[in-house]
This record gives structure tokens, sequence and C-alpha cells, in this order.
């Protein structure tokens, strides 16, 4: 038999000492002593689970406690979204790219790497941050103090920064070229986010842009609220705020990015057939630019130009220069440095164009069944030396990290092609510009640089092709 059935059972609603006014439901005594239903009452606010921090004779402490736990778990929260998108950027877009388009842009094959150890750099971080968020050992600030370190160990890698502000300038033209790259991929996130997340290319891009600096806001806001103004956590708070100006300056500072623009701004990559539109940006950081007397065969004749020369990692790129602003100058020729053979003494035996001058070299490459000769002419010993350890020894595959550096006294200063037009004439570029007309003007020259001038060859060079060229004919003299 259950309680309620009981025979004994008697439920009493009302207290002992209740007077017995108040058993009458309709007396006026019950009335005053029911809780109206607009009377409030201390128990319709108590939760059932207690406030631990919760101190009656400290009203403060719980704001501050509550607001600092708040920050961390705001710093923790963001860090994982933020490995969220590092890795839509990596795995979505970039690897997709690289199983769907065969010819590959140079920077994002760079931004690909540099995405990646970013990807594990942050997640070690993440990992870091909530381990020490649901640590007990320590009071908050102590975990506060120890997050703030991580953030500048783990969070802020001034090296994979630096170059990921240099590749996103290069991509972000070449998508203003190519703007369908990644809109299937940017189409399918869109549909499938149930928040409105904006998880376009661009989008994703800049988020490690904006985020190195957020760290810097995080920091700030440890310090405001902290009860005590801890001399650790401001240490920390310089020490980002160095590893920010470190980024800063190579962002503001984009010599490189400025002087890839500029040969953007005066070559026509049009006339060069590919299923993208080819810019400038496309082959990366140019390395060195110079100007050269090409000579190619066509229609069995040997048709001789001087075409302005620009170097950059995997590629040779030979444009026309001239006086015109008005318009930009034509790429002829776009020479893959990926698969071509180099000879560092083109002689007699070695077929095709050959020179018996002694600091002479050839690049031989195949493109779509057509066979092409480069052959390069070199000041001096050292020059010839240089330029063969970097065709011989440069490692031109995809995604290398190696860059091949120039030599200082043939660094590009000036990549201008307005002096480059005139004819019979060679122009270098050195530290400071100096035009180089067959070595006759002299005047004014500092003693190194007459040196230089020493070095070059006085005599005319001699550039043969065998007749099995179909020629018997001896080129044009060729003045370095």
């Amino acid at each position: 038999m259950s309680v309620v059935d009981s025979p004994s059972f008697h439920l009493n609603l009302f207290p002992e000492n209740v007077s017995d006014e108040l058993s009458v439901l309709n007396s006026p005594a019950f009335n005053s002593w029911v809780v109206s239903p607009g009377t409030e009452s201390t128990t319709d606010y108590t939760s059932p689970v207690p406030n631990l921090s919760f101190s009656p004779y400290d009203k403060t402490l719980k704001t501050e406690r509550q607001q600092l736990h708040y920050l961390m778990e705001e710093l923790v929260v963001s860090e994982e979204n933020y490995v969220t998108n590092l890795k839509v950027l990596g795995n979505y877009y970039l690897d997709t790219f690289k199983i769907r388009q065969l010819c590959r842009p140079y920077p994002i094959v760079e931004l690909q790497a540099t995405v990646k150890s970013l990807i594990d750099s942050h997640s070690m971080l993440a990992k870091h941050l909530r381990n020490c968020f649901s640590s007990t050992s320590g009071n908050g600030e102590e975990r506060l103090v120890k997050m703030s370190h991580m953030v500048c160990s783990y969070g802020i890698e001034t090296a994979w920064y630096s170059k990921y502000i240099e590749l996103f300038h290069y991509i972000r033209d070449l998508l203003e070229a190519n703007p369908l790259w990644f809109r299937s991929w940017e189409s399918y996130l869109r549909l499938i986010q149930h928040k409105r997340s904006d998880l376009s290319f661009m989008s994703v891009m800049q988020k490690p842009l904006a985020r190195i600096a957020r760290y810097k806001l995080y920091i700030e806001a440890f310090i405001c609220n902290t009860t005590k103004k801890r001399e650790d956590l401001k240490r920390a708070y310089e020490r980002c705020l160095k590893l920010l100006q470190i980024v800063n300056e190579i962002s503001i500072s984009s010599e490189e990015y400025s002087k890839a623009r500029m040969l953007n701004n005066i070559c026509d990559f049009s006339s060069i057939s590919r299923s993208i539109k080819v810019c400038s940006q496309f082959f990366g950081t140019c390395l060195f630019a110079d100007s050269s007397q090409v000579i190619w065969k066509s229609q069995k004749k040997f048709i001789n130009r001087v075409y302005g020369v620009f170097l950059y990692k995997h590629h040779l790129v030979l444009s026309e220069v001239g006086h015109m602003w008005s318009r930009k100058m034509k790429v002829r020729f776009v020479i893959p440095l990926k698969g071509s053979k180099f000879y560092p003494s083109p002689v007699d035996t070695s077929g095709g164009i050959f020179s018996k001058y002694e600091f002479s070299s050839k690049l031989d490459f195949t493109d779509k069944e057509r066979r092409y000769e480069i052959l390069f002419v070199a000041a001096n010993c050292w020059e010839h030396a240089t330029w063969c350890q970097h065709f011989t020894t440069q490692d031109h595959e995809d995604g290398s990290s190696s860059m091949f550096k120039v030599p200082p006294q043939i660094t590009p200063v000036d990549v201008t092609t307005k002096s480059l037009a005139e004819e019979d004439r060679t122009n270098c570029y050195f530290n400071e510009l100096i035009i180089v007309d067959n070595c006759k003007n002299r005047k004014n020259v500092e003693t190194d640089v007459q040196y230089w001038f020493s070095l070059l060859p006085t005599k005319d060079v001699d550039y043969f092709i065998r007749k099995v060229e179909k020629s018997n004919s001896r080129t044009k003299n060729h003045q370095s």
C-alpha cells in the first residue's frame, strides 16, 4: 500500500504555530498570508547550484574573477576557431587547387607551405591554451600570465607571418586577373554554413593578417582586469609589441612587391599562350633585371633584338623594351627553368649554338615540341661562375624554399626600361645605375667600378650555329 492510500497519512499545509483562522480558506487572515502573484520572493532567483566564487565580504571579487575567466575562455575559443579557418584555407582551397590546376603560380605554391607551418604552430598553441585554461593549479592571474607568454612564443611567428604578408600581395593581384579560380569552393562553403560567416577565399586569406594584431588586444585586456599590475604580464605585453613591430615593418616596406608591380605595369603577358591570364606575380619575386641581345631563328632567318631579361625563381622572362610609356612591352619568351638543360661551356661538340668565348654558357629547353637555345655571355670569370652555380645547383622544383641571392655588385636598383631601347647598348644594373656603352664612357667612375669595367671583354664575341640548324652564317657580333 502506498503512503498516500494509508489511512494514517495526514498532510499538514500550515505550521504548528499558525492560528486556526488560516484553516478557513476564505478568511481574511488566509488571504493576507498567501503571497500574491505580483510579490517577488528571494527563492525565485536563487539557483540550486551554489556560486563557488561568491563571497559576501568582497562584492568586487566575483566580477573580477568572472571577467578574467571570460577573457581566458574567449582567447582559447578564438584560437581554436582561427585554426579551423587556417585548415579551411589549406585543405579546401590550396590543396584542391594543387590537384585541379596543372600550372600553379609560384606564390600559391609558397603559400601552401606557409599555411601548413601556421597550422602546426597555432594548433600547438590552441592545445596549450586549452590545457592551461582547464588546469586547476594556480590562481587565475598566474594562468593568465602563462597564457600570455604562450601567445608570444607560439602565436606570433615573425618568420612565417612576414612570408605570409609578402605572398598576400601577389595572390591578391593574381585573383584579380583570375577571379574564377576558387569560385566553386566559395559557393559550396557558403551553402553548408548554418551561420552567415564569410568563408570566401579572400576573407579566409585576411584572417591571419587580422589575427596577429588581436593578440595585443587580449594582453591589454588581461592587464586592465588584474587586481595587481603584475610585472611579468607587462613584460609579455612589451614582447608582443616588439614582435608586432617586426611584422609591421616588413608589411610596410614591401620593396620587392613594389618592384614586381612595376614590372607588371610595363610588361604585357597577353602574347604568351596559356590557359590562364599570366602576369609577373605568377612567377614570384623578380631576382634580376638586365638587358641582352637575343638571337633566335625564324623562317630560316636570324633575328637580333635587345630584350629586357627578368629572372624569376622558376622562369626566365624576355620582354620587349622601348621608350613608349603609353603601351606595355610585350613578353616574347617565358622559359621554364624546371626541366631545362644547362651547358656551362657550349663548345662545338655540344650541338646547336656554341661560342669560342670562354665566359659563355647555354640554356637548352623544349616547349610545345619546339627547341629553344639561349646563349649567355658573362663579363668575367667571377660572373660566369656565379650564374653557372645558380643554374646547376639551384633546385627549381615547385615548393622549393631556397631562394637565390644575386651578388650585390649586380643587384638591380632601377627596373625601368626607358634607357634600354637604344641600339647597340647593353645596360647593366649596379647599386648605382651605370650604362655600359662598349666600355667607352668611363668618366667620373669610382675605382671599384673601373676595375669592373677592366674585366669586360674588349674583343668582339662570335656566335656560331651548327650546320644542322640549316645555316652556315655567323651571327652579329655582340658586345657584353
